[in-house]
């Protein structure tokens, strides 16, 4: 049965590897962590810790970065990873 410490560092690890995947998705030019699949809109289940997808699956995770692309090369822009893009979402309401 594990003691204080060992529950303590268990913890001081997962909160060590999230903030290492949260600091490498914003260095990585993804968009944010969300409670809705980015591509369809479909509810998304949370992950270990309160940790948020961003697709539904491997299907929608691609056809969204296609929409990117093709989105950014309409605007006349590079990829959607290079600094000052914004990620366009068909469920932004503003």
């Amino acid at each position: 049965m594990p003691d204080e410490a060992d529950i303590g560092n268990d913890l001081m690890l997962l909160q060590t590897e999230l903030a290492i995947r949260e600091s490498a998705a914003r260095s990585s030019g993804l968009p944010p962590a969300s409670k809705n699949c980015l591509f369809c809109g479909a509810d998304l289940p949370a992950g270990g810790a309160g940790v948020q997808a961003r697709w539904c699956d491997e299907d929608c995770r691609d056809d969204w970065e296609r929409e990117q692309r093709a989105l950014n090369r309409r605007a006349g822009g590079g990829p959607a990873s290079s600094a000052g893009d914004r990620f366009v979402s068909r469920f932004d309401t503003d």
